[in-house]
């Protein structure tokens, strides 16, 4: 992992971190909470999932650049097995969590799971379950 190394050879300027990346290294990082609270008022704020995951301790360890929309891919022959009104048009599409479990048993049932990663890595957990935990 580069940050460990660079942390490890006296650090670098400036780290491009993975969401919960400055909690794990929240003991080598600069405080900018002065500066990401100005960049946050000049920006019009920042939204729920920043404010609660990119402080530490009630400190700024960076300053977040943006955070994308993971879009979630699905079988429609399996939406539809699963009850879901419309499953072709993604734009009709909008669940809750408790919808999206419940289409998940019922799927399941007729042999169709499906699932996430949760565990370490650097792609779906950090963007996809992270934010929700």
């Amino acid at each position: 992992m580069a940050v460990a190394a660079a942390i490890k050879v006296g650090g670098v300027d400036v780290v491009n971190l993975w969401p919960t990346w400055n909690f794990l290294y929240r003991n080598n990082l600069v405080d900018l909470t002065a500066e990401a609270e100005e960049f946050g008022k000049r920006n019009g704020g920042s939204e729920e999932y920043v404010l609660r995951s990119g402080q530490v301790r009630g400190r700024w360890l960076g300053i977040s650049h943006g955070f994308s929309n993971d879009s979630i891919t699905y079988r429609i022959s399996w939406f539809k097995k699963g009850g879901v009104a419309h499953p072709e048009d993604g734009d009709k599409l909008d669940l809750t969590w408790d919808e999206y479990h419940a289409i998940a048993k019922k799927t399941k049932a007729k042999g169709h799971p499906f699932g996430q990663a949760f565990r370490h890595s650097t792609g779906d957990p950090p963007c996809f379950v992270y934010p929700y935990m």
